[in-house]
């Protein structure tokens, strides 16, 4: 599974090397990949970062002719009936209702700027409401269907759904990740051999 993150350096590092928030461009990101040496061995250790799904962007639009913001509006959204999800902070902005960011500062909720995430893309720049969310969900739990309309295969589903990687926790109860999601709890403890 390439849209996983557990297979590159560590997201601090990669930031600092790659510059993916406003420098590059996806493409650029993507041909530069070939730089960076892993920190870990492949599987070997689950660390977070981005840099595969900007790398499955790619791809859709290698293979499809279409880029990631038109096929996820085309193939999911619009089937899904998700009017109200976005997929860039400037076509949020532009709806005529939104929440804004906040972060706790000084004991209370202070509103900050918002976080431009549009390099990043099918890493972290779906902005969407709880209403259009659920719609995903029972596509979910619908074995990919909505309605009499198939949105993801069963055996996609599936894969989505499989657990990838073992997230240690020290000596608590390790996490399954799966498809860019936990995936529960592993039910074991794990221990150095």
């Amino acid at each position: 599974m390439l849209a996983a993150r557990a297979a590159y350096v560590p997201w601090a590092e990669t930031d600092t090397r790659i510059r993916i928030r406003a420098v590059f461009s996806r493409r650029e990101i993507v041909e530069r990949l070939r730089y960076l040496q892993p920190s870990q061995d492949f599987r070997a250790a689950w660390q977070y970062q981005n840099l595969t799904y900007i790398t499955a962007d790619y791809l859709i639009e290698h293979v499809t002719g279409r880029t990631w913001e038109e096929f996820v509006t085309e193939r999911i959204f619009q089937p899904l009936g998700m009017e109200r999800s976005t997929l860039s902070i400037e076509s949020l902005t532009r709806m005529s209702d939104y929440a804004l960011p906040y972060q706790k500062g000084d004991g209370r909720a202070e509103e900050i700027s918002f976080r431009n995430l549009d390099t990043l893309g099918p890493a972290g720049s779906i902005n969407s409401t709880i209403g259009d969310m659920a719609q995903w969900l029972l596509s979910h739990l619908g074995a990919g269907r909505h309605g009499d309309r198939r949105i993801v295969s069963a055996g996609q589903l599936a894969q989505l759904h499989a657990p990838q990687m073992v997230m240690e926790n020290g000596d608590k109860l390790s996490t399954l990740y799966a498809g860019g999601i936990p995936a529960g709890a592993a039910g074991l403890r794990t221990h150095a051999l």
